[in-house]
């Protein structure tokens, strides 16, 4: 894709979808090149330099060889580092570790930083519900986000949280867990926050709730960094704006009363 289609879609500032399309082109015998393409740690940036090996590419064969097979770490002198077998051992207990709902909590509190919290909650959550544990499993995720007042929660687990929300607790838990998803995903962001995925909270909330559309762009239209409260926006961005308005038209017809400014020092619609 060109840097024109990249633009056009919104993508060119999501370094890995961007570098993955670079490695397709990348003249891997300029030696700087091929030091950037060993930098390579995203699943599709890597799955491109396999490909290239794979069809007979001598330079990025040896490439993918050092991504595919990291070297171990420098041992320092005066410090004693844990073997690889014992690293590679916490590692699968950290992946399936047999926690009870009930003990999720205090474990969740326990991983450090947030990020590890993400990885272990959805994988956690996956294997309950194909457990047949759905309902125990939301329930205790539920708790445990509420007591963090989700400023550190995930948005992709949010969002993966919305059915069992609705089946749970109901209809309107279902469509706060969504708005919540949205808030911590910045959504309504240009910027931080891909295209695609907005689609897949958009498509929900028109599958879902599509008479709470205008309740859903006044919930959202918020913005937190963690650990601090939300706070109120008085805009909605331009660009997923406009979007947003020609996706919902029909249901935005509905509503003749609903004025929309354009304000142009902000690029932004004022509701």
């Amino acid at each position: 894709m060109t840097p024109e289609g990249l633009c056009g879609e919104e993508e060119l500032y999501w370094a890995d979808e961007v570098f993955a399309d670079i490695l397709k082109v990348a003249n891997l015998n300029d030696p700087f090149v091929a030091a950037l393409a060993g930098t390579s740690i995203d699943d599709n940036s890597q799955s491109v330099l396999q490909a290239r090996a794979v069809s007979g590419d001598k330079m990025a064969e040896d490439i993918w060889n050092v991504v595919k097979f990291p070297s171990l770490p420098v041992t320092l002198a005066g410090f004693e580092t844990q073997s690889q077998e014992s690293s590679f051992e916490e590692q699968k207990a950290y992946e399936a570790p047999d926690v009870e709902p009930k003990e999720v909590s205090r474990f969740l509190n326990k991983l450090d930083p947030p990020y590890e919290q993400h990885k272990f909650s959805r994988s956690w959550f996956s294997k309950q519900v194909e457990k047949g544990n759905a309902e125990a499993a939301y329930k205790a995720l539920r708790d445990w986000m509420r007591e963090r007042d989700y400023y550190v929660v995930d948005g992709d687990l949010l969002l993966e949280m919305v059915p069992f929300a609705e089946e749970f607790d109901g209809r309107e838990e279902g469509f706060k867990c969504l708005c919540m998803a949205a808030t911590q995903s910045y959504a309504w962001s240009r910027f931080a926050y891909s295209p695609k995925e907005r689609e897949k909270i958009w498509s929900l909330l028109k599958q879902r709730y599509p008479d709470k559309w205008l309740d859903y762009i006044y919930r959202t239209c918020r913005t937190s960094i963690y650990g601090t409260p939300l706070r109120k926006m008085t805009y909605v961005p331009a660009s997923p704006g406009v979007d947003f308005l020609v996706q919902f038209a029909d249901l935005i017809k509905q509503k003749p009363w609903l004025k929309l400014t354009w304000a142009s020092s902000k690029n932004s619609w004022l509701i």
